[in-house]
C-alpha cells in the first residue's frame, strides 16, 4: 500500500498539532506539518517540520506538496477587543492569515479538488464566521468571509461532479489551544481531534463541534434576534478578563533618503523586516539635513522602496522619527544605524519611548557598498570627463 501524504498547515500549536500527532500514529502515512516553530513537534515522531510564514513566504513554494492525499489548514489568529484599538496593519494580517491566504492556498491545490482521484480538503473556521460576534469583528469578517467561501466552492464542486468537497469544521471556543496567548494542552485536545478527523474523513461539508450540547441553540438565538443576541455576547465579553488591548502585529519604522539605491539598503530593510510584521519606511524629500544633494527624484526614490517585497509601507519622512509615531503609525521598534547612538537626538528619543513600548534597533555599520561611495565615483567620474 502507498503511503498516504498529509499536510497541515499551521499544525505546530493548538488543534493542529493535536491533529498531526493523531495522525502521525497511523501506519502508512507521513505526516507533514508546515508553520513558524518547530518547537512543540519534538514529542512527535514520524512528523516532518517545514519552516512557513502563511504571512511572509510565497504560496508557491507549497508547489511541492501537490501529490499529497490531505491538506489541513488550521492556521488563524485573532484577538478580543474593541475595533478602535485595531491598526489599518493589524486588520490586514489578520484578514489574510485567516482569509486571503488560506484562499490563494487552496487555489494551489484546487486541481486536486477537481480531480476525480480522492483528495482530502478541511479548513478550520470558527463560529464566529456563522453569527455576529463583537468584540470579535474584525476575526469574525475574516472567517465569515471563509465560511461563505467554501459553501459556495462546494456547490462549484458538485455541479463538476466531483466527489471532493473542502471540509469547514466551525468551532467555538476550544479548551486546551494556544488561542488568546494561551499555552496548547496536546492531550485535552486529542479526543476533540479525533472527531476533527472523523468528520474529515467521512465528508461532512460542516462540523460544528458540540453542535447539539451548546451551538444549535446559540444559532438560534442570534437568528431569532441578532440585535439582542449580540448586545448579550458584548456584555458577556467585557465582563471577562479575556480583553486583550495589546495588537497581535509588531511595527517597525526606518528612514533614509535611499538616493542611488543599493545592496547596502536592500540588507538595511531586509533586516529591520526580521524584527517587524510589519515595515514602514520614511522617505526623506531631500539630503538637505546632511548637507548633500540627492540625484535621483523623491517620487522615484518613493517608488524604488515600495517595490521591495518586505516593505509594507513607505511614507514622506518627518523632520522627527517620533513625530511620525505621534502623527502618522505607532511603531513597536525604531530602527537606526549605530553612529546615531548616544547623540542628542536619540538620547531625547529613548527618553520620550521609554514608557511607549517602543524598542530603538541600532544596527551596525557593514562595510560594503555604500551612497557616499557612489557619489564619490560619480564625482570622478564627471571631473574625468571634464578634462
Amino acid at each position: 500500500m502507498d503511503e498516504k501524504k498529509i499536510v497541515i498547515i499551521g499544525g505546530t500549536s493548538g488543534i493542529g498539532l493535536a491533529m498531526a500527532g493523531v495522525l502521525s500514529e497511523r501506519k502508512d502515512v507521513h505526516v507533514t506539518v508546515l508553520g513558524r516553530n518547530s518547537s512543540k513537534l519534538d514529542k512527535i515522531q514520524h512528523v516532518t517540520f517545514e519552516k512557513f510564514d502563511i504571512n511572509k513566504d510565497n504560496i508557491s513554494i507549497l508547489q511541492k506538496h501537490l501529490d499529497a492525499d490531505a491538506l489541513i489548514i488550521t492556521a488563524g489568529i485573532g484577538r478580543l477587543a474593541e475595533f478602535s484599538t485595531f491598526t489599518d496593519c493589524e486588520i490586514e494580517k489578520v484578514i489574510n492569515t485567516n482569509c486571503t491566504s488560506i484562499l490563494k492556498i487552496i487555489r494551489l491545490f484546487y486541481p486536486r479538488l477537481q480531480n476525480k482521484k480522492p483528495f482530502y480538503c478541511c479548513v478550520i473556521s470558527s463560529i464566529t464566521g456563522l453569527l455576529a460576534s463583537p468584540l470579535y469583528s474584525v476575526y469574525s469578517a475574516s472567517k465569515a468571509a471563509l465560511c461563505k467561501f467554501i459553501e459556495g466552492v462546494n456547490v462549484e464542486l458538485k455541479m463538476t461532479e466531483s466527489a471532493n468537497i473542502i471540509t469547514n469544521i466551525a468551532p467555538g471556543h476550544l479548551d486546551g489551544t494556544s488561542f488568546e496567548g494561551k499555552e496548547t494542552n496536546v492531550e485535552r485536545l486529542i479526543p476533540l481531534a479525533n472527531k476533527f478527523i472523523a468528520a474529515i474523513e467521512s465528508r461532512q461539508e460542516l462540523y460544528i463541534p458540540k453542535y447539539r450540547e451548546c451551538y444549535q441553540a446559540v444559532l438560534a438565538r442570534y437568528h431569532e434576534n441578532p440585535l439582542n443576541f449580540g448586545t448579550e455576547s458584548y456584555t458577556y465579553k467585557s465582563n471577562t478578563a479575556r480583553i486583550n488591548k495589546t495588537p497581535l502585529i509588531k511595527v517597525g519604522y526606518l528612514s533614509g533618503t535611499f538616493d542611488l539605491f543599493h545592496v547596502g539598503h536592500l540588507n538595511l530593510l531586509k533586516r529591520a523586516k526580521q524584527y517587524c510584521d510589519y515595515l514602514v519606511v520614511g522617505v526623506h524629500k531631500d539630503a538637505s539635513h546632511k548637507g548633500k544633494i540627492t540625484f535621483i527624484p523623491f517620487e522615484e526614490r518613493m517608488r524604488i522602496v515600495g517595490s521591495i517585497d518586505v516593505v509594507d509601507r513607505v511614507i514622506e519622512s518627518l523632520p522627527e522619527d517620533k513625530d511620525v509615531y505621534d502623527q502618522i503609525i505607532k511603531y513597536d521598534y525604531l530602527f537606526v544605524g549605530s553612529d546615531y547612538k548616544g547623540t542628542e537626538r536619540f538620547n531625547r528619543y529613548e527618553e520620550y519611548f521609554k514608557d511607549k513600548g517602543v524598542q530603538i534597533i541600532y544596527f551596525p555599520y557593514t562595510q560594503g557598498t555604500s551612497s557616499t561611495k557612489l557619489r564619490l565615483a560619480l564625482d570622478a567620474i564627471v571631473k574625468f570627463a571634464e578634462k
